[in-house]
């Protein structure tokens, strides 16, 4: 389940040849002009894309072509909205899944039972999120092009123990957005083909593989980024979700590299949208957390044989 706009399509090839499953795409349009553009992409890939429903987004009012006027959370209400699986993986359209995960994913829930049962009981299961280092991306992406992705785990640990030229996403820039992965536990690679993750950060922000029933609705309020995405997680969270890592999964960052200090200017533009975000949720968190205390406070019921 991802989301883009028409300039993100050469990374949606990349997704259909990593992820070789059925995919459902949200798509900003901004033209009709770009309509067309989409209908003539489906057309030139047509193997490719054979497993991708597309859901078209065309605003009244066209916004300008800036980033900060993404409708991130629309789009992504869009596209989960319109899956009809059991499971669902939520990712965005520059992170790409290893080699073959739709396939692998579909037999570690036919085989492991301890991972079904873990999505049926509120956890959502994660993929680690990788990029580029700084030099990495200037050096080795240049030789190997956008469209490489490395394939498997075994790739992933080469390119981060020993060529050295990636790392976990923003582990320098934003470490709360994905640290709760606990990496150094993945790269051990000592566990069963899952393993939990207790504790949890107000800016956990990851991909994940999550039983689609139940799960909330992105805030549409937020535009750009910043936020849009931890606010899911935050309803996620008062709806006692819990968290567990994929040993054997991961998605790769193919976009740009992001600038230092990218967070803090983003927070402050995105402060009055948050700020908003939590008096329309104050309510809905107090009935949940209210009615949560009440059914603690139930006695037991009393056997009467």
């Amino acid at each position: 389940v991802t989301q883009g706009s028409i300039d993100r399509f050469d990374r949606l090839l990349i997704h259909a040849r990593y992820w070789q499953g059925p995919m459902s795409v949200a798509v900003y349009v901004k033209s009709f002009a770009e309509i067309t553009e989409i209908f003539d992409y489906v057309k030139e890939n047509p193997l490719a894309l054979n497993q991708t429903n597309f859901h078209m987004f065309f605003e009244k009012m066209i916004v300008p072509d800036h980033d900060e006027h993404y409708p991130h959370n629309y789009l992504r209400n869009c596209a989960l909205n319109y899956t009809d699986t059991e499971y669902v993986v939520l990712v965005d359209m520059d992170f790409i899944t290893s080699k073959n995960a739709y396939y692998r994913m579909r037999k570690l829930l036919r085989y492991e039972q301890d991972v079904k049962d873990a999505l049926k009981n509120k956890t959502m299961l994660v993929l680690p999120a990788f990029e580029y280092t700084k030099e990495g991306y200037k050096t080795f992406r240049k030789k190997k092009g956008s469209k490489w992705v490395p394939t498997t785990k075994k790739v992933m640990l080469h390119h981060i123990n020993e060529t050295e030229v990636m790392e976990p996403f923003h582990i320098h820039r934003f470490a709360g957005g994905h640290n709760v992965t606990n990496f150094t536990k993945w790269f051990a690679n000592d566990t069963g083909p899952m393993y939990l993750t207790p504790n949890h950060h107000k800016h956990f922000e990851p991909y994940v593989l999550a039983r689609r029933e139940g799960l909330p609705w992105y805030w549409a309020g937020f535009r750009g980024f910043g936020d849009n995405k931890v606010s899911w997680f935050r309803d996620a969270n008062v709806m006692e979700y819990h968290y567990g890592v994929l040993r054997d999964f991961f998605v790769f960052h193919s976009g740009k590299k992001s600038r230092m200090g990218f967070v803090d200017s983003i927070l402050e533009v995105q402060r009055p949208a948050f700020v908003k975000f939590l008096e329309v949720k104050e309510q809905f968190y107090h009935n949940v957390l209210k009615k949560r205390a009440e059914e603690e406070r139930q006695p037991a019921p009393v056997s009467t044989q």
